[in-house]
């Protein structure tokens, strides 16, 4: 499991150089290649506008990071060799944007990181991509029978040293996933949904939030990922009500898509 998601009329092609605000970023120098004969597939991953190294990697993972998707199936057009050709990454921004980056938020950062590999995508895999919007089959997570059973997270972080009264939101996030077992501290729907799209249980589909919580939580959940190997556990279904108060329930939603026009495979470096 990794720990690492209305129908328009018009599609928007993007433009490049790609840009965020009103200047363009692209990495300085970059590597894409194979990974070393022999050597163990490792998701391995450092991701900053300073910096990117990425030890296994397909195209559609890349593509996925830098649109802001949450899966692959929200990639049309795509062949085969984009979705199974592991390669190795590595690149590094000049010392402007190095500079720059300093002191800006998470959500600046992210887009200077996203604008630069959209960049190398364009200039290595030479991808051209549109985007649209497609109603598809979804998961929306809702409010069980008999309520939430989430635990507000404490407005004191002993982890992070702040002082009682501060705000939970400008505390860190946790999450540690593994086989049927997850572990949150101060997390919010919108990354418990994003976790819950990865999952082989939801079968490929994105999980939407529909439970119109906004606040902070702590939870842990505990399901059966294998039934032979684990049966004395619940499905995940069932572990999200009994455990948590939620419910996932089929839904059809507009998700974001992106279509690919165009692309190669990487030229030499």
């Amino acid at each position: 499991m990794s720990r690492r998601h209305i129908l328009l009329s018009c599609i928007l092609c993007l433009p490049l150089p790609y840009a965020y605000g009103q200047k363009q970023y692209a990495f300085e120098v970059a590597s894409i290649k194979p990974p070393s004969p022999g050597s163990v597939h490792q998701a391995n991953f450092h991701v900053t506008p300073e910096e990117l190294r990425l030890d296994s990697s397909t195209l559609s993972s890349l593509i996925v990071m830098t649109y802001g998707l949450r899966l692959d199936t929200q990639i049309e057009n795509l062949p085969d060799w984009a979705r199974t050709t592991v390669y190795v990454v590595e690149a590094k921004a000049d010392e402007q944007t190095v500079a720059e980056a300093k002191g800006l938020s998470n959500e600046e950062r992210t887009r200077i990181t996203q604008a630069e590999i959209q960049n190398l995508l364009a200039e290595r895999f030479h991808l051209q991509v549109s985007h649209t919007n497609k109603v598809l089959p979804v998961y929306a997570l809702t409010i069980a029978k008999g309520g939430r059973k989430l635990k507000p997270a404490p407005e004191e972080n002993p982890t992070t040293g702040q002082s009682p009264g501060s705000s939970p939101v400008a505390q860190e996030s946790h999450a540690m996933i593994g086989f049927g077992k997850m572990d949150v501290t101060n997390g919010t729907m919108a990354m418990f949904v994003s976790q819950l799209s990865v999952m082989r249980e939801t079968d490929g589909r994105m999980v939407i939030d529909k439970t119109g919580l906004t606040g902070h939580y702590d939870w842990g959940l505990r399901w059966s990922w294998d039934s032979v190997r684990d049966p004395g556990q619940p499905s995940l279904f069932t572990a999200l009500q009994e455990q948590l108060g939620l419910k996932l329930e089929p839904d059809k939603a507009a998700v974001d898509v992106v279509v690919i026009n165009h692309v190669e495979k990487p030229t030499e470096n």
